[in-house]
């Protein structure tokens, strides 16, 4: 027995056909075969001679001619009891060859080759044996039924020490695999057999240098060796090796704490940040803690920026700053600079709304006065733009002795003051210019309310001696009325004309006195005098 399954016992040779007999019973029938084992498992000298001995030998004579002659008859009979049981051999041969060599594979093939035709074709031979009695070629096909149940017992169970074999060898077992290959002694060759040994082979020199490599990789908190080395293991070594317990514990703590950093890092909160850095273990250089501390510089860079800015109350930089903060919005700072950007904002829209037409210049003048936050502001830019624009208006209208603009200038909106906060001088100026012009004003209107037919020369005096903008309004009314007047006294002159031509006294008194001014020189008018008498 080899690895706990009997092996199979051969055939007997062909001098164990020779069968023994015991002794004789009272009725003096010749004794049953005994089994084939234990007929094969001794040497003919030495089988037991009880009772009458050989049922062959038994009817032998005793001299030496008598037994040369039975010498002839046995083996006569040996001679046509071989052809029987060469059968028998060639058939089971190919059976006792994987037996003995311990090939499972070759035993399956075996055993489905002895089955069947060929099975029957020796079954047919044995029976057809003439030189066999029929209680000896029973005892043979029995033998050969017998032999076969034996042989698949065995396959079935070393069917079992494969797949116990290919168990441990998936699970990656040094102890199982090689309990298993030593249990059941297997064939060298064998596939599965072959390839568990070189497995085995290369795992027991793996188990023997990896906890040195692991305990150092852990000592130095090498997480990419513990990995390489695990993944390799797990890939391709064996299970249980020392130490490699400990790595993977090292190393699901690493992934927790490398978690725990990104989620502190998502967050972007300072105190979760600072807590998981605290209690990481492992090394700084290490990407997680690297982009850890890489956060906390950003923190306190943008902390920095705000501090600048809301110091410096530059509205543009603070809320630049307040666009670029990420972290948590409780910040004492990022509140400060909250606030200080709302203001800046409602300054900002208080500009815009009071340069917009119509324009408050002089609210605007006192808030550009009220600024509280630092230059280049757009808002405050455009906000000067416009005062600027309003005073180089009261500039080109004082120039072009424009005072129909100029007054507009300065009254409209009480944007005479505006100039007064900007320039002094020129504000004099403007004053004295509106109030120059105001009088102007006043006395060519007075004079056109009053005008009457006669007034035609003050008018054109007025409008020849007229100091400002030709194309003022108030002066393009006089010019208008003289126009009107103008065109009337020609109507006139013409009406007494035509009196003239038609001779009627009465006509000729009525259109000279409709007359006034200018036509009372006239050729018209000395002959209407002449007429009227």
């Amino acid at each position: 027995q080899i690895g706990g399954t009997p092996a199979l016992p051969k055939l007997p040779s062909l001098d164990a056909l020779r069968l023994r007999t015991q002794s004789a019973s009272s009725k003096g029938g010749a004794s049953p075969y005994v089994g084939i084992d234990r007929a094969e498992s001794l040497p003919l000298s030495d089988r037991p001679r009880s009772g009458g001995g050989n049922r062959f030998a038994q009817s032998l004579p005793s001299t030496s001619h008598s037994s040369r002659s039975a010498r002839s008859k046995r083996s006569q009979q040996e001679e046509h009891n071989s052809e029987a049981l060469r059968a028998v051999q060639a058939w089971w041969a190919p059976v006792e060859a994987s037996a003995r060599l311990r090939r499972p594979r070759d035993l399956e093939v075996a055993l489905r080759d002895v089955h069947g035709a060929q099975y029957l074709r020796t079954v047919k031979c044995v029976r057809r044996s003439s030189s066999l009695s029929a209680e000896d070629r029973h005892t043979l096909e029995m033998e050969m039924s017998s032999r076969l149940v034996r042989a698949r017992a065995l396959l079935g169970k070393w069917k079992a020490g494969l797949q116990e074999v290919r168990t441990a060898h998936a699970k990656r077992s040094m102890e199982e695999l090689a309990s298993a290959l030593s249990k059941w002694s297997f064939a060298e060759d064998d596939p599965d057999v072959a390839s568990a040994k070189q497995d085995l082979e290369r795992w027991q020199s793996i188990a023997s240098a990896v906890p040195q490599v692991l305990r150092e990789a852990m000592n130095a908190r090498d997480v990419e060796q513990i990995r390489e080395t695990l993944n390799e293991l797990n890939s391709s070594g064996p299970a249980a090796v020392e130490g490699s317990e400990d790595a993977q514990k090292m190393l699901v703590r690493y992934g927790m704490q490398a978690r725990a950093l990104d989620d502190a890092v998502a967050s972007c909160i300072c105190s979760r940040i600072q807590i998981a850095m605290q209690t990481w273990e492992f090394g700084k250089d290490d990407p997680h803690a690297v982009e850890a501390r890489s956060a906390l510089q950003r923190r306190a860079g943008q902390k920095s920026a705000l501090r600048a800015a809301v110091q410096d109350l530059d509205g543009q930089q603070v809320q630049e700053a307040v666009s670029f903060w990420s972290f948590e919005k409780g910040d004492e700072d990022f509140v400060a600079a909250l606030e200080v950007l709302q203001r800046y904002k409602q300054a900002c829209a208080e500009l815009e709304r009071m340069a917009k037409p119509p324009a408050d210049l002089l609210g605007l003048t006192s808030a550009i006065a009220a600024w509280e936050f630092a230059e280049g502001c757009p808002s405050l830019a455009a906000a000067r733009s416009r005062l600027e624009e309003h005073e180089a208006d009261a500039r080109g209208a004082l120039m072009a002795a424009d005072g129909w603009a100029l007054q507009r200038v300065w009254s409209t909106g009480n944007q005479g003051k505006v100039l007064a906060g900007s320039n002094n001088l020129l504000h004099s100026e403007v004053a004295e210019e509106v109030r120059n012009y105001g009088t102007a004003v006043a006395q060519l209107r007075g004079t056109l309310r009053s005008a009457g037919p006669s007034s035609a020369g003050a008018i054109s005096e007025q409008v020849s001696a007229w100091e400002y903008s030709e194309d003022d309004p108030h002066v393009e009314a006089a010019r208008k009325w003289l126009g009107l007047q103008s065109s009337m006294e020609a109507f006139r002159l013409q009406s007494l004309k035509a009196a003239n031509a038609s001779g009627h006294i009465l006509a000729v008194r009525g259109a000279s006195a409709r007359l006034h001014g200018t036509a009372e020189e006239s050729v018209e008018v000395k002959h209407a005098n002449r007429i009227s008498g």
